[in-house]
């Protein structure tokens, strides 16, 4: 007969949270911790977790919790990826207005100097 080992659910937020913000595949984090990979996968099932580019703004909370939990952990989600994307917008519309600018500068230069310095399209070089 086959004995299961069992975890700790803190040793299990410790793993996921650590797969989480580290970065590592499944298979360096099972090495580190001395577990099978499968785990982590079932772990990240059973808890909900995703990895995504924003690591900071992750909480772990157990698909298994009650449903005003779940609830209330996906609007705080929604608020964390509000602010997020209305942080890049900003971030987009400053990156627009320096590459405006740097064209302009450009367009000031060839103007200027009577030289062409912007590469025209489907030349051979």
């Amino acid at each position: 007969m086959v004995t299961r080992k069992s975890y700790s659910k803190s040793f299990k937020l410790k793993v996921l949270r650590d797969y989480v913000e580290s970065g590592k595949s499944r298979q360096e984090i099972s090495l580190k911790y001395s577990i099978d990979p499968t785990l982590i996968s079932h772990w990240v099932r059973i808890f909900g977790v995703e990895r995504t580019h924003f690591a900071d703004h992750i909480k772990l909370v157990p698909m298994r919790a009650s449903k005003t939990d779940r609830e209330l952990a996906m609007e705080q989600r929604i608020r964390d990826l509000d602010r997020i994307l209305k942080k890049k917008d900003e971030e987009l519309a400053f990156e627009k207005l320096r590459c405006r600018a740097m064209d302009t500068l450009i367009d000031v230069a060839e103007e200027q100097l009577h030289i062409q310095i912007r590469k025209k399209a489907g030349t051979k070089q």
